[in-house]
């Protein structure tokens, strides 16, 4: 994918009322990938200009916008990936959601293993 192709503004899905964490495809994809991957956070990327650039001896090679503009961007480093997410918030959410649903399902959760 070449990173000069414009993609639409970002939907800010997770702050309609009726989006369900747990449903959203992208979160459940990037749960797998980094558990899967056995990624965590590295640290983070500093974004003062909406997008996140990579590159390399003064030179962009890469660049996404970012879901909110300006600030701190987690970094995840798994065995074959480098991962970091443009819409972080949304991932947070999922998480919490995840945590949420097990914590709610506790006894249901013991009695299947």
């Amino acid at each position: 994918m070449s990173s000069k192709k414009k993609h639409p503004a970002h939907q800010h899905d997770h702050l309609n009322p009726d989006w369900d964490p747990l449903k959203d495809e992208a979160c459940e994809a990037f749960t797998e990938l980094v558990t899967v991957d056995d990624a965590e956070i590295i640290g983070s990327v500093a974004v003062d200009s909406g997008q996140i650039q990579i590159g390399d001896c003064g030179k962009v090679q890469v660049y996404a916008n970012t879901a909110y503009g300006d600030g701190y961007y987690p970094v995840w480093r798994g065995k074959k990936y480098l991962v970091i997410p443009i819409d972080f918030i949304a991932n947070m959410r999922h998480e919490d959601a995840i945590r949420d649903w097990c914590e709610e399902n506790k006894e249901e959760l013991m009695s299947e293993t």
